[in-house]
């Protein structure tokens, strides 16, 4: 999956007044997403549109906790992703981003 100019004007609009950026490492495209709110913790989120897959910068508390099961270091830093089966693998990648972030609906 790769991102168009829309995506990245609906991903602006999603997330207003952050600075969404987006960068390589090994071939492999990520878009940041700094400091969103989740359970009153403040975290930066890493989407991986070519994988799909959502990654935190810390392991938020949820209200169902998720399965945080991949600790992967890219860019320098440690990230945090859990196991979500997609039911719908044919999304948008806001709407990914989007059903990654249910647990804290």
């Amino acid at each position: 999956m790769t991102l168009s100019e829309d995506d990245i004007k609906q991903l602006k609009s999603t997330f207003p007044h952050r600075e969404i950026k987006s960068s390589d490492e090994a071939g492999v495209t990520y878009i940041l997403i700094p400091a969103v709110t989740l359970s009153e913790k403040t975290v930066d989120l890493l989407f991986c549109p070519g994988r799909s897959k959502l990654y935190f910068s810390e392991m938020v508390p949820a209200k169902v906790q998720p399965n945080w099961n991949e600790h992967p270091v890219i860019f320098a830093k440690t990230w945090h992703a859990f196991s979500w089966r997609i039911d719908h693998p044919h999304q948008s990648p806001i709407q990914l981003i989007f059903y990654f972030l249910r647990p804290w609906r």
